[in-house]
């Protein structure tokens, strides 16, 4: 004799825990919390008897997976819409969704790229290579204007050297407050005598 037995309702499951860690007024603070995470169970029933079970399906605590929005893959929609759908209703609405979505794209700027200016390199390195002292502000500008710079850099490269120039001095103080300041004393050479050698006569 066969019993029927009627299926049990679970209750009261509890939902499954995640460790989760947050930055709270500055400190790490640890909790575990409901895990709640999206899930699809798919249940190849399909009309309303499919939703009925897909909703039995969630089970407790369950979050919805939010609809995605339309965007169409293909360029071509007209012919893409006579392949996927059969009548001429729902072509058309396919066409018209796949306009509106373009037509509604945001426009993108157009990054223009600036040139880059043209440095005569070797004109720089034959000057440097002749010189042996630090040559005056005047001649290196003339110098980075001679090899094309352009005027915002050669304006920049003017305001930092008047910069450091204005500084050394306090800086130097710096230097010498770490380090000390030491006179260069050059030693003093002694003189030496040689002697004479006297002729014999």
């Amino acid at each position: 004799m066969e019993v029927f037995k009627r299926p049990i309702v679970l209750k009261g499951r509890k939902p499954q825990l995640e460790f989760v860690t947050r930055t709270v007024n500055g400190a790490l603070v640890s909790t575990w919390e409901p895990k709640n995470t999206v899930s699809i169970i798919p249940t190849g029933t399909p009309g309303r008897v499919g939703e009925i079970v897909t909703e039995m399906h969630k089970g407790y605590n369950f979050t919805p997976r939010p609809p995605k929005p339309f965007r169409p893959h293909y360029f071509d929609s007209e012919f893409y819409a006579r392949k996927i759908f059969e009548t001429e209703e729902e072509q058309q609405a396919y066409i018209f969704k796949c306009k509106e979505y373009y037509a509604n794209l945001p426009v993108k700027p157009v990054v223009v790229v600036a040139e880059k200016p043209t440095i005569n390199v070797k004109m720089i390195a034959d000057y440097w290579r002749r010189r042996k002292t630090m040559p005056p502000l005047e001649d290196r500008v003339k110098l980075l204007q001679a090899a094309g710079y352009p005027e915002d850099r050669v304006q920049k490269y003017i305001k930092y050297y008047e910069k450091e120039a204005e500084m050394s001095a306090e800086n130097q103080k710096k230097i010498d407050k770490i380090f000390g300041s030491f006179a260069v004393v050059k030693p003093k050479q002694k003189k030496v005598i040689k002697p004479v050698k006297k002729k014999v006569t």
